[in-house]
C-alpha cells in the first residue's frame, strides 16, 4: 500500500486497502455451521450510533439494520442502484464499521439472509416485537430503518411486516427511482406530511 501512496496514487490505494481487507473479512466469516450463527445473531441495532441515540430526545427507540452493502456479502448486490461515486462513500466502513468485527457481523447477517429467508424474517419480527415492547415501557415511539448500509425492498420482500407493524414509523432511504415514485403514488407518504 506505501508504493501506491508514494506514487501519489493514495485513492487507488485506500481502495485496495479495504477491498483486501473485505476479502480477509470474508474467509474469516466461512462458518461450517452457519445454524450456529443464527441463534446470537440480532439484527436490528438499537440506539447504538450517533444517529439513533438523536431519536431518544424525541422520545423514539429505533432500531437500524445494518448489511453488507454492495456483493461484499458474496452474495448479491445489495445496492444495486448505487453509482460508483456512492459506493465510494458507502458509510460500510465508517464509525463503528471500520472495525473487522462489525464487518464480519455485517457479512454474517447478509449470508444469514440469503441463506434462510423465513428464519431471518421470524428473528426480524421477534426483534421488532421486543423493540416496541421496550419502548412502551419508556413511553417511546418506534422507528425501524431495515435498509442501514443496503438498498432492499423490503416492502417486497416482507411485505407483511408493514402490516404486522402498523405503529412502527420505518422510514428509508433509496437511490431506487421506482422505489420513490411507488412511495410517492401510495397513501403511505400522506401520514408523514
Amino acid at each position: 500500500m506505501d508504493a501506491f501512496i508514494r506514487s501519489g496514487n493514495a485513492q487507488n490505494a485506500l481502495h485496495e486497502h479495504i477491498r483486501e481487507n473485505n476479502r480477509q473479512i470474508f474467509r474469516l466469516c466461512k462458518v461450517s455451521q452457519p445454524h450456529k450463527i443464527q441463534t446470537t445473531m440480532t439484527l436490528l441495532s438499537i440506539n447504538n450510533d450517533a444517529k439513533t441515540k438523536k431519536g431518544i430526545s424525541l422520545s423514539y427507540l429505533t432500531g437500524i439494520q445494518y448489511l453488507a452493502p454492495l456483493k461484499i456479502g458474496g452474495r448479491e448486490n445489495l445496492c444495486p442502484h448505487a453509482s460508483a461515486g456512492c459506493a465510494r462513500a458507502c458509510l460500510y466502513s465508517a464509525g463503528r464499521g471500520a472495525f473487522n468485527s462489525v464487518q464480519r457481523a455485517r457479512i454474517q447477517r447478509t449470508r444469514f439472509f440469503f441463506d434462510n429467508l423465513e428464519a431471518y424474517k421470524a428473528q426480524l419480527i421477534k426483534e421488532i416485537e421486543s423493540l416496541c415492547a421496550k419502548a412502551s415501557k419508556q413511553r417511546f415511539s418506534v422507528a425501524v430503518r431495515l435498509n442501514g448500509t443496503s438498498d432492499i425492498a423490503w416492502e417486497d420482500v416482507y411485505p407483511e411486516i408493514f402490516a404486522q407493524f402498523s405503529n412502527v414509523r420505518f422510514y428509508d432511504y433509496t437511490k431506487s427511482v421506482v422505489r420513490m415514485h411507488r412511495f410517492l403514488r401510495s397513501e403511505e407518504h400522506t401520514s408523514e406530511l
